[in-house]
Order: structure tokens, then C-alpha cells, then sequence
């Protein structure tokens, strides 16, 4: 009898024990799974935010230089002055906010869209110069219009090359949005198999090679590599 209820005790202890260790380890893995889901939830939220900002400023930048080009084109001086000031301005702001655009696009995104970003600053450098060359013709009293042609049709292929960057961008918020929320759906195969389980790895025996097995991983689940280059 004694023996019965000293195996109980002990029964009930290691039970204990070991249920509170397991609730405690589940609970440690599942606080550190929330707050991965959160990370990436705020890295999805900051790669908005940076895409809500250059497409808005470059916008900005693109239609004071379409504003000054018009002026141009007429024959109030001070007009044209006046457009030139608003355009200076909007340079300034783009200029103190690039670098800024660059880290978080490289951070939140993928590196090639920072290279596409500097191109595009490349560009947008080149046409402001050529505007200013034609603004200070335009103010020495010089005849500009027939050499505004060339520069208007290197605008609307800036217009185009803003479009599709920001476009670019945008695919690349929607696919961090879903990542985070909805997961990343992983094909079998040999470079993936570490993502699966091995009841998994047992049904893709069975799985017929048209169609490859595929499972949702959600953002903890993944290491970040991974989720960043998709």
C-alpha cells in the first residue's frame, strides 16, 4: 500500500514537473513566434510607409520640373523664376530624404530596388540640369523653345521610368503584406526540404510528379533570407 502511494506521489510530481516545464517551454516558443510576427509585421509596415513617401516626393519632384518646363516655354521671366524656386525646393527635400530611402528600401526590401532608386536619381539630376541650363538661356534673353523638344520627351520617359519603379515597389509591399499575414507557399523540392515535416516528406512519396506538393509557411516559421528574397 505504502509502496502504491509513494509511486502515485512520485507519479504526480514527475507529472508535475514535466507539465510545467512543457507549458513553460510552450509558452517561450510561442512568445518568441508572436514576436517574430510582429517584427514582420512592422518591417511590412516600414516598407509602406517608404513607398507612400518616394512615390508621393518623387511625384513632387517630377511635376515642378513639368511646371518649370511650361514656364519656359512662355515669356514671363518671373514665372519662370518663381517655378524654379518651387522646383530648387522640392530638390532639397528629395536630396535630404534619399539616403534615408536607400537604407530602408535595402533593410525592408530587396538591394536591386536601391540600385533602381539611384538610377532614377541619376536621371532625375541630369534633366534638372538640363532645365536649369534652360532657364538661365530663358533669363539672358535667349530663345529656348526650339531646344525644349529633346528635353520634354526625356521627361515623359522619366514619367515612365517613375511608374514603373513605383510599381516595383509596390509588388514588393504587397508580397511582404502577404508574407505576413497569409504565409509563403514553399514547392517540394530538393532545395526545400527543410521545410518540411516528415509526415510531409511521406506524402510527397505518394504525390504525383505534375503536381508538386506545396505547403504554407508562416513568417516564423521561415528563416528571414528567405523571406526577404522572394
Amino acid at each position: 500500500m505504502a509502496t502504491t502511494l509513494i509511486s502515485l506521489f512520485v507519479g504526480f510530481i514527475l507529472t508535475g514537473i514535466v507539465g510545467t516545464w512543457l507549458s513553460q517551454r510552450w509558452q517561450h516558443r510561442s512568445w518568441i513566434n508572436q514576436q517574430q510576427i510582429l517584427g514582420e509585421e512592422k518591417a511590412y509596415n516600414d516598407l509602406k510607409e517608404v513607398w507612400n513617401e518616394v512615390t508621393a516626393l518623387s511625384a513632387k519632384r517630377h511635376w515642378r520640373m513639368r511646371r518649370l518646363l511650361f514656364a519656359l516655354k512662355g515669356t514671363d521671366l518671373e514665372l519662370a523664376k518663381s517655378r524654379l524656386e518651387e522646383y530648387g525646393s522640392v530638390v532639397s527635400d528629395w536630396n535630404e530624404k534619399q539616403n534615408s530611402f536607400s537604407v530602408r528600401l535595402t533593410l525592408f526590401a530587396r538591394w536591386n530596388l536601391t540600385d533602381r532608386l539611384e538610377e532614377l536619381q541619376k536621371t532625375f539630376v541630369e534633366v534638372g540640369a538640363e532645365l536649369e541650363r534652360a532657364f538661365r538661356t530663358h533669363a539672358s534673353g535667349g530663345a529656348v523653345r526650339r531646344n525644349l523638344g529633346p528635353l520634354e520627351n526625356r521627361m515623359n520617359l522619366l514619367s515612365h521610368e517613375l511608374f514603373q519603379f513605383n510599381r516595383d515597389v509596390l509588388r514588393a509591399v504587397e508580397r511582404q503584406r502577404a508574407q505576413t499575414y497569409y504565409g509563403t507557399e514553399i514547392e517540394f523540392k530538393e532545395s526545400t526540404l527543410k521545410h518540411f515535416g516528415t509526415w510531409e516528406l511521406v506524402k510527397a512519396l505518394f504525390k504525383p510528379g505534375i503536381e508538386p506538393l506545396r505547403v504554407i509557411r508562416t513568417s516564423a516559421e521561415l528563416p528571414r533570407p528567405f523571406r526577404r528574397g522572394g
